[in-house]
């Protein structure tokens, strides 16, 4: 039997570098009060140590500051959620964007849709928002499968995602990895610290790769894996229908749990500045340019994959895509490839909650 040593040490080993980057030079945040304290309070719970949890392998601790919060199961506080029984439940889950990087409690999106639907579905409302940084959607869909183990049944589950299912099929070569998947491999194959029954987990190198910013990532290629073995046209195309393939199973079984279990289900392709269509501002420019080397071999990858996201916004009800949503927006949006300002995850809350409209309108009158 292998014991599991030193895994609270390994969960430990994230740098402590900046979680937010320098979002003082972005014209939203010099004009927010806040700011400032933000940034000290996002930091904080970057250095923190983060904690193994069964099959989904990640997840932050439980962490209390002004503007930065984790509840004890380990979930980002959403302001104004009630736990109360017989109100309205619904599940957010995604990666970073969901669970609200570079935003505070009251700017990540459960909050912001929370606050746009209470008109619709009354005020007492149980929101819980169960992303968490570098997840991909398989991640998601076992968490949503640990919550339903637990009974904790939603009546609508939402799911916003794209931008890691790609990002980490595209660096480790394969659809059915997870971020940092080869520190973890090395480790349970022999290659990693100590021998034998008492051989220590070391997932230093997960943490590295979970860098929460992920322009950074983008500036270090070796987080992200070696990248595609064929390069060429037809291998890129190749393993862009593959990422999708296992993206829109995941989607087929979340249907699957919806229907046995009784609730609504809507999937929402994530914006993604690579393939955005939005007038670049400034900082937006700069970012890109910074990632040009990574950019110009993944925009293949993503055009494949967004062929197939065209396709199927087409084909079913419960699928939207997003990626077009800031095509007017001319101020910043994007702090890094995928994060967005308050601002902006208030575009994706309003856009939510149209899309939603009448479903959320029977769930105000079934409750």
């Amino acid at each position: 039997m292998l014991t599991i040593v030193g895994l609270d040490l390994a969960f430990g080993m994230w740098p402590k570098t900046d979680f937010s980057g320098d979002l003082q030079s972005i014209p939203y945040y010099q004009s927010q009060p806040w700011t400032r304290r933000f940034e000290a309070d996002q930091n904080g719970i970057a250095s923190a140590k983060v904690e193994y949890r069964p099959y989904t392998v990640w997840r932050r601790p439980p962490y209390a500051s002004g503007t930065v919060n984790v509840d004890a199961d380990s979930l980002r506080v959403v302001p104004g959620s009630t736990s109360e029984e017989g109100v309205p439940r619904i599940f957010f889950f995604g990666g970073s964007t969901m669970w609200g990087t570079n935003s505070p409690d009251e700017g990540t999106i459960p909050a912001l849709f929370l606050r746009k639907v209470r008109p619709i579905i009354g005020d007492r409302i149980s929101v819980r928002n169960f992303g968490e940084s570098a997840w991909v959607s398989t991640q998601s869909v076992i968490a949503l499968i640990n919550a339903i183990q637990r009974k904790e049944i939603p009546d609508l589950v939402i799911f916003y995602e794209g931008a890691n299912d790609l990002n980490w099929t595209f660096g480790n070569d394969s659809p059915y990895r997870h971020a940092g998947y080869e520190p973890i491999a090395a480790t349970f194959s022999g290659r990693g610290r100590g021998q034998g029954r008492h051989r220590a987990v070391d997932l230093g190198g997960v943490l590295r790769a979970l860098a929460p910013n992920i322009a950074t990532a983008l500036d270090r290629r070796r987080q992200l894996g070696n990248g595609p073995s064929d390069r060429s046209p037809q291998g890129i195309d190749r393993l862009a229908n593959q990422a999708m393939d296992v993206y829109f199973a995941n989607l087929q079984m979340v249907r699957a749990l919806a229907r046995e279990y009784g609730f609504r289900c809507h999937f929402f392709w994530q914006p993604f500045l690579i393939y955005d269509r939005k007038p670049l501002a400034d900082g937006e420019s700069i970012i890109l340019d910074r990632a040009n080397s990574w950019a110009e071999s993944f925009r293949p990858f993503a055009a494949s994959a967004n062929a197939r996201v065209k396709v199927a916004t087409n084909q079913v009800s419960d699928f939207s895509d997003l990626s077009g949503l800031f095509a007017t927006t001319e101020e910043q949006i994007y702090t890094d490839m995928v994060h967005v300002t308050p601002q902006g995850n208030a575009l994706v809350a309003d856009a939510m909650a149209e899309t939603l409209g009448n479903t959320l309108k029977e769930l105000g009158k079934n409750h």
